[in-house]
């Protein structure tokens, strides 16, 4: 089963140096570069029984019996992690860019407040490599089907939207300059980011929100 190649809906070519190497792994933008890494061998559960050395894991990992292609898109390769008496979710992220999403399911306060609100279901386990988060899983299995909307559902969805953005007040930034660029240091810090890599984890959270809604 090949994965890797450059016909994936995962590659974001609308950013890409139009120079690019096809050969390299990695991928050259105008933000800076993407580096690609091989996956392959997350796909049978032998591959899972030594992680190799680079790989730092953060955790739990599950155990489970077979994999299960879910499916491929712009986030990257998902799968189905089957145990014996629970499913996982894997989602592997086939470029390295940050930790964002590790460092947030690890920060107490704030996924403690994400969870409560009970519009984000955040990962509890994964994989990081060169400092980026590689692969990440969750317990049970998202379901991609769309959602059939109701008055009454998108209301609820809406109430623990609310439910959510009042959560994480306490960590909000000041509406001012400096104290906004004195919160944004803080923020930096507490997660182990830079600001260019934020978009990434909003793109990433977004997504999180509406499988949360679905799951």
């Amino acid at each position: 089963m090949a994965v890797i190649g450059i016909n994936t809906p995962w590659k974001p070519s609308a950013i890409l140096n139009k120079t690019q190497d096809e050969d390299s792994n990695k991928l050259r933008t105008e933000w800076g570069n993407l580096k690609e890494w091989d996956f392959e061998f997350l796909l049978v559960p032998e591959g899972w029984e030594k992680i190799p050395d680079q790989f730092k894991t953060w955790g739990k990992l599950p155990i489970f019996k077979s994999i299960r292609e879910l499916r491929r898109d712009e986030y990257g390769f998902w799968m189905i992690l089957e145990g014996k008496k629970t499913n996982y979710t894997g989602l592997i992220l086939p470029y390295l860019t940050n930790r964002d999403v590790s460092n947030l399911s690890r920060h107490t306060k704030m996924s403690s407040a994400c969870e409560d609100s009970e519009s984000v279901k955040l990962p509890f386990a994964g994989l990081i490599c060169d400092d980026s988060d590689a692969m990440l899983i969750w317990e049970g299995e998202v379901d991609f089907s769309k959602p059939k909307l109701s008055k009454d559902k998108i209301g609820k969805m809406m109430t623990k939207l609310g439910k959510l953005f009042t959560n994480l007040e306490q960590f909000a930034t000041p509406n001012n300059q400096a104290g906004w660029n004195e919160r944004l240091k803080s923020c930096e810090a507490d997660l182990h980011v830079n600001t260019l890599n934020l978009f990434t984890f909003f793109s990433l959270f977004t997504a999180f929100f509406v499988l949360a809604a679905k799951w």
